[in-house]
């Protein structure tokens, strides 16, 4: 099939473009013209758009009038000018959403029937809101969408999550040279990581499964850990043994708020569970999360490392 891939020269979208490609399927990529930090696959074809202008979008749309799309990083306009212009044309739309919209969490682990369309003042509300808006089509007019929601991101190319909830520069630092390390609460919180790479695998993998559409899946990591043995798995990584100081949010906010080591927000979201079922992405698409978390923060640690 024809593929266009929007932000196929991202962290993620990339990964995405050589995971299509590998598996046959001609894949476009739509760029806004700046050279993008990350390679796609030798044969895909570049063109030069900006998404969110409906009126030149739908115009490159009906020119490439491509079997599928796959987004990185939506949007309500570009979902919309795919719906408008493509309309029942289309064989699959896909996009990146995150388990964000589940929290907080009311059991876990959490699977895709877990309560998201409700603004809980911690939940991603933005990512609700598009994968609202596709799911939705699907069911009132047959839009062929899918929704892949991975949990946090990990792998070469962008710091890792730090544990007040942010990707802080001077964490990897900090934990290198045996610094105090600060954690929220009293460092228990779940956190469930996943390889970069797996966040890709199941768009190239819902390609060729009619029962993907109209579905969303969770990916992620096989396993939770606490904040406090991800710090230590880190630190281990690093041959060192940081002090790791257990505060309450309010005072860590009071310590840093207002600094790039802290954000109410991401602190906020980092308290809470994030523990995920899989099983659905793992039967019907084939999913196998391939890294354990110690590989895939060994290989994000050796990028940290040569930049």
């Amino acid at each position: 099939m024809n593929v266009l891939i929007i932000g196929g020269t991202g962290w993620v979208g990339h990964h995405m473009a050589q995971k299509v490609a590998a598996r046959g399927h001609d894949v476009t990529i739509l760029t806004r013209g700046s050279s993008g930090r990350f390679s796609p696959p030798p044969a895909a074809e570049m063109v030069q758009g900006d998404k969110n202008d409906a009126a030149s979008f739908g115009e490159l749309l009906k020119k490439l009038n491509p079997d599928v799309v796959m987004d990185s990083v939506p949007s309500e306009s570009c979902i919309r000018t795919v719906m408008d212009i493509l309309g029942d044309r289309i064989k699959r739309y896909a996009h990146c959403s995150s388990t964000g919209v589940y929290a907080p969490l009311q059991y876990v682990p959490a699977n895709e029937g877990h309560p998201w369309r409700k603004p809980t003042g911690i939940n991603f509300m933005h990512k609700v809101a598009l994968d609202a808006l596709v799911l939705d089509a699907h069911t009132a007019s047959g839009f062929p969408a899918t929704v892949i929601r991975p949990t946090n991101i990990l792998g070469p190319g962008l710091l890792p999550l730090d544990p007040l909830g942010g990707r802080d520069r001077e964490f990897l630092p900090d934990v290198a040279a045996g610094r105090e390390v600060f954690l929220p609460n009293d460092g228990r919180a779940l956190l469930q990581p996943v390889f970069v790479e797996n966040v890709a695998e199941p768009f190239a993998l819902a390609l060729e499964r009619p029962e993907s559409i109209g579905q969303a899946y969770n990916v992620s990591g096989p396993h939770s850990v606490t904040l406090r043995d991800y710090v230590r798995l880190i630190a281990n990584l690093l041959d060192t043994k940081p002090t790791l100081t257990c505060l309450p949010p309010d005072e860590i906010l009071s310590r840093f708020g207002g600094t790039p080591k802290v954000n109410e927000r991401g602190l906020q979201f980092v308290c809470e569970h994030m523990c995920f079922d899989l099983s659905k992405a793992c039967s019907e698409l084939g999913y196998s999360p391939s890294e354990s978390l110690e590989a895939t923060m060994k290989a994000t640690i050796e990028w940290w490392r040569n930049q």
